[in-house]
């Protein structure tokens, strides 16, 4: 039986990579259709910019542009997340510069593992997509979701609090199997990188993560439990992932030692930052690092108890942990003196780049 025309676009992506010569011949086998009626079609995918063409008589075929392949897959512990992009979804960035093709497939093994040990969940969905300037990887699950397991996990107040843990890295729920640092530098390797689970959305774009509560912030609502991540990379993008590495680790070792801590993310709703119980949400594990910044991006002022615990009372105590205030404002600046940082510190160069 003759398959619908609908469903020969997809079929011909598909088959293209591994008949690039005889696509045609091959279609029409296999969907049990007329060649001409494959021809038309592949016509139309070159006229779109889903493939291209070299040679009149006969033609060798290639992928445009743009390019699309979706895969759904039953979650176990034998998922083979290397297995998987090699098989699956290399062959759509085959043409892409090594640096590209580097951070694609980092960013979607480290992902599709987090999946795999951390979900709960039974289906994998993943999408590659790419524009003639983009590539976007996508990864859904239909587990419990990120930021309510971690929440759960580690004993924190409110989902809200598991994306400010997020942020610093080396957090995760599972220590004899995992170091945390998967989304924190893949995050970073990506120009966009989104993680949405239970109505909250963790992004990381130019250096800076933020959260944001969904309520009509995206056209397409996120199912209550489960997770999405979307990776977003320029086709030409010049980033290696060994920069990113290294942005993090101390001269001369191969350590993650460096974090930056949004103190945005550090408020629940509309509070302010004054109390010592906030400073501490954002001290949670950062003894774990050499170098910490505390980012003020948005933060319009803070409290004496708020600087003194962090800049006095966590400095004394941890001589070994260098603390650095960043973006911050005039209202800021005068509190951070007051409880004693120096204005040398106050007044050097960003070192986060």
């Amino acid at each position: 039986m003759a398959r619908p025309a609908k469903k020969l676009p997809p079929m011909i992506l598909e088959l293209l990579p591994t008949h690039s010569r005889d696509l045609v011949t091959a279609v029409a086998e296999r969907a049990n259709v007329s060649r001409p009626t494959v021809s038309s079609h592949i016509r139309k995918l070159e006229r779109d910019g889903w493939i291209t063409s070299i040679g009149t008589t006969h033609k060798t075929y290639r992928l445009g542009a743009k390019r699309l392949r979706l895969r759904a897959l039953p979650i176990s512990k034998d998922l083979d997340e290397s297995q998987i992009w090699r098989e699956e979804f290399s062959v759509l960035a085959g043409d892409m510069s090594q640096n590209v093709r580097q951070i694609l497939e980092h960013g979607f093994t480290e992902m599709v593992n987090n999946v795999k040990d951390h979900s709960g969940g039974a289906t994998l969905s993943c999408a590659f997509m790419a524009s003639p300037s983009q590539v976007t990887l996508a990864i859904y699950d239909d587990g419990e979701g990120i930021f309510r397991r971690i929440r759960r996990l580690c004993g924190l107040a409110d989902d809200r609090l598991a994306l400010l843990e997020l942020a610093k890295g080396k957090l995760t729920t599972d220590p004899a199997n995992h170091s945390g640092e998967g989304i924190f530098f893949t995050s970073r390797a990506f120009d966009h990188f989104a993680i949405l689970s239970g109505g909250l959305i963790f992004t990381h774009d130019a250096n800076a993560d933020w959260l944001q509560e969904e309520d009509g912030l995206t056209e397409t609502k996120m199912p209550e439990t489960g997770t999405g991540v979307f990776m977003m990379l320029a086709r030409e993008s010049k980033r290696d992932l060994q920069s990113v590495f290294d942005r993090f680790a101390a001269p001369e070792e191969f350590s993650f030692s460096k974090t930056i801590v949004p103190l945005r993310m550090a408020r629940l709703g509309d509070e302010n930052l004054l109390s010592r119980s906030q400073a501490k949400r954002a001290l949670s594990r950062v003894d774990r690092f050499k170098t910490v910044l505390f980012d003020f991006t948005e933060v319009q002022s803070i409290g004496q108890a708020f600087a003194d615990e962090i800049f006095r009372v966590f400095a004394n105590a941890h001589p070994d942990v260098e603390l650095i205030p960043v973006h911050f404002n005039e209202s800021v600046k005068k509190m951070l003196l007051h409880v004693g940082v120096s204005e040398d510190k106050l007044e050097a160069p960003n070192p986060e780049q």
